[in-house]
């Protein structure tokens, strides 16, 4: 966890925590089911939108949310391979 004041929830720990928590699967070899995937559809596409939204652009939460789906696009990756196998 980064460090932050007391009581206080990092943008970065937050974004963490949502792909872990919406995206487990991509840390196993494990078929997704209907169910997840409109959870997760919907989440990735938020992600994506965030990194077209011009009103936060001067923000931290651009290089927050490069940094996820950078990580998400090496579980994924990851996990291809796995499967593959």
């Amino acid at each position: 966890m980064h460090e932050h004041k007391e009581n206080h929830y990092a943008a970065i720990d937050m974004v963490g925590d949502l792909r872990k928590g919406n995206l487990s699967e991509t840390r196993s070899i494990k078929n997704v089911d209907l169910h997840r995937r409109n959870l997760q559809k919907p989440f990735t596409n938020r992600l994506s939108g965030l990194m077209k939204d011009v009103s936060i652009q001067n923000t931290d939460i651009p290089s927050i949310i490069r940094d996820e789906l950078t990580t998400l696009k090496h579980q994924l990756n990851a996990g291809s391979k796995e499967n593959s196998k």
